[in-house]
């Protein structure tokens, strides 16, 4: 109910004020109304925006703020999807799911990892189809959680065959496979 009908509903019982159409009061309590009403519709925009879970503008881009700028290539939705992933990490994600809970904060939703600690590197491999801008985003946010004392390698599409070679696999063992050309691209 908006503020002149609540206004009029509260009023006319008391049956002191002249509240029809054209009267002084009711050019009043239409000035009030219009006051009162713009306030609530802030009001409720306010609360909307505090949540996660109901923010659809700058409740979103604030919060984004602090990772990144905003990602307004996403729907609302999926922004406020990346949020809670990100905000739910702790200190005990340090771990392959809690890595992989990490990817997914980013916005990879395809990707593959692999460590080699005789080689100390740490390997990331994006899959899907980004925004360069954001595709960089992520690869330099992958690149600030990998652990300091390992390389990390972050690619889009497939591994280089520089990181394959690290795995010491002889040519026989790597034919062995029977690869075909698109599985060799996505070793």
């Amino acid at each position: 109910m908006r503020a002149e009908e609540s206004m009029k509903k509260k009023l006319r019982p008391l049956g002191i004020y002249d509240l029809s159409d054209g009267t002084n009061i009711s050019a009043e309590l239409k000035a009030y109304a219009e006051a009162l009403d713009r306030h609530r519709d802030n009001l409720d925009e306010a609360l909307r925006e505090c949540f996660i879970g109901t923010a659809e503008d700058y409740g979103l881009s604030e919060r984004e703020k602090i990772f990144t700028s905003p990602r307004t290539s996403r729907t609302a939705a999926g922004r406020r999807e990346l949020l809670r992933e990100r905000f739910v990490l702790g200190e005990r994600d340090f771990t392959p799911e809690g890595f992989e809970k990490f990817l997914r904060s980013f916005g990879a939703n395809t990707f593959s990892y692999s460590e080699l600690p005789s080689a100390q590197s740490f390997t990331v491999v994006l899959g899907g189809d980004y925004p360069p801008a954001e595709e960089e985003w992520i690869k330099n946010q992958i690149r600030l959680i990998i652990p300091a004392h390992l390389d990390g390698y972050v690619y889009s599409g497939g591994q280089i065959f520089g990181v394959i070679d690290l795995r010491d696999l002889t040519f026989a063992e790597i034919d062995a496979q029977d690869y075909s050309w698109d599985q060799l691209n996505n070793l």
